[in-house]
């Protein structure tokens, strides 16, 4: 199975590509051509092309890239028609966000199936994510943990500690110190979660997921570089439309019917 997907290094191209990856990566002899256009390529282009890379050798998929120095869309659908056909791919995604180029390739490569894949399918981890975190110094006692907690009605904390986040403080954190003879001593450093498991705002829903499986773990700590953003629990991502499990099939299915 052959196909290609458009990335031009916005959310949406970065969901398409993380979840067509899982998709195909159930097909013989998968194979996926990412055209990286113009705005992505430089310092952002090789940190996604590294963690594309990892994702794909995690699923068995054999990718290549190729770069499409140009801003002109018309150029743009040329030089990806040209190379799809040349290298006989089965299909071409194409996020909502570059739709002014589904028009142009759907008259050009008319042989080769377009589909468009919509922001609805891939909702962004920003977006189901709680972006106010309680936070607590990493010094401050297990009674003050608890009266925040209970004051704000909240499963967790983050402990900071000169400004950067080094762990968490869960309702099960307090369940496993509750047998500690002397309560009043202990300080959020002693019973926190720690080094705390993070993911980069950029990631996709189904990475975090991924990552919550992997450490069997129910909240993950949402960063930007070294700046803590936000949490996302598993709560969170039950929350999502049945909607988008509904298109989630149906885009599998279609990848599924271009490998023929």
């Amino acid at each position: 199975m052959r196909i290609s997907i458009i990335n031009a290094g916005s959310e949406i191209s970065n969901y398409s590509v993380m979840k067509i990856l899982n998709s195909v990566s159930k097909s013989w002899n998968p194979e996926v051509l990412i055209f990286s256009i113009a705005p992505l390529i430089g310092s952002k282009f090789e940190a996604e092309k590294s963690r594309i890379e990892k994702r794909a050798k995690e699923h068995n998929v054999k990718v290549i890239f190729e770069e499409i120095r140009t801003n002109n869309s018309s150029t743009i659908a040329d030089e990806i028609c040209s190379i799809s056909k040349s290298r006989d791919l089965t299909g071409i995604f194409i996020p909502e966000s570059m739709s002014n180029l589904t028009d142009k390739l759907r008259e050009i490569c008319r042989e080769i199936p377009i589909e468009e894949v919509t922001t609805e399918l891939f909702p962004s981890l920003w977006d189901v994510m709680t972006k106010k975190v309680a936070t607590i110094n990493i010094n401050d006692s297990l009674e003050a943990a608890s009266k925040l907690m209970i004051d704000k009605k909240i499963g967790s904390l983050m402990v900071m500690d000169r400004g950067r986040a080094t762990g968490i403080i869960t309702e099960h954190d307090f369940v496993k110190a509750y047998n500690n003879l002397d309560k009043s001593a202990l300080k959020a450093r002693d019973i926190m979660s720690s080094p705390v498991v993070t993911i980069e705002k950029s990631s996709t829903v189904f990475e975090a997921c991924d990552l919550m499986k992997k450490h069997k773990i129910k909240k993950l700590v949402i960063m930007d570089g070294d700046q803590l953003q936000g949490i996302v629990t598993t709560t969170d991502i039950a929350r999502l439309p049945l909607t988008i499990s509904e298109g989630l099939n149906n885009l599998v299915s279609r990848i599924r019917e271009l490998n023929f």
